[in-house]
């Protein structure tokens, strides 16, 4: 199922347990100082994901798990700093890092441009 940038950065605030600031560029700043990027990139990429039949929209590749690998891209921190925030185990959190940024990575002859 395709996503929107209002959802996205819903999802992103409540994984994350932070409440969602009142001022528009504020909540831009945040979520950004979160995940290293706007929510239309993460929609973006999220919906090419999709589109591209790379994953499919299930319970196994959950919308959520996505804002880890751009959380590892931002921060490069350790793993168990990184999943204690998103309160999962170190071993899920690599698991889903590692693939989604697969994923992502075959997107590049997709997106990229010459």
């Amino acid at each position: 199922m395709l996503t929107n940038p209002q959802t996205i950065e819903n999802l992103g605030f409540d994984i994350r347990h932070r409440k969602k600031p009142r001022s528009v560029n504020t909540t831009k700043r945040v979520f950004k100082s979160l995940y290293g990027t706007h929510p239309e990139i993460i929609c973006s990429v999220w919906n090419q994901l999709i589109l591209n039949h790379l994953i499919e929209n299930s319970d196994k590749n959950k919308l959520e798990r996505l804002f880890l690998v751009f959380d590892f891209l931002k921060n490069y921190s350790v793993e168990h700093r990184c999943a204690v925030d998103f309160g999962i185990d170190e071993k899920t959190y690599r698991k889903w890092v590692w693939f989604y940024l697969e994923k992502m990575s075959q997107l590049a002859k997709n997106v990229v441009s010459k």
